[in-house]
């Protein structure tokens, strides 16, 4: 009766950069040491638990934003009141 071993290959996300790894340990989230001093220290930065790459649709809304703020700018005016000029309903001007 001989007794075979059978290994089993576990595969996680790695909480910052996303990638597939192998971990090492059962409880490691990071595919490595570099990943996991950057999560570190942006935890101890902002106190989130979270740590992903940005969304898509986080990006597309980041580029939406900068171009109005440009436009705000060319026009000699704030974020804010282009925004309360231009693009609220109501809007008189």
């Amino acid at each position: 009766m001989a007794t075979e071993t059978v290994k089993i290959e576990i595969h996680k996300e790695c909480k910052w950069c996303g990638r597939y790894f192998s971990p090492d340990r059962s409880n490691q989230r990071y595919c490595c040491q570099d990943h996991q001093i950057k999560a570190n220290n942006y935890r101890r930065q902002y106190g989130d638990d979270i740590i992903l790459k940005p969304k898509k649709a986080m990006c597309d809304n980041m580029k939406k934003i900068s171009a109005i703020a440009r436009a705000a700018r060319e026009e000699g005016m704030s974020y804010g009141k282009y925004v309360a000029k231009y693009l609220l309903p109501g809007s008189n001007s």
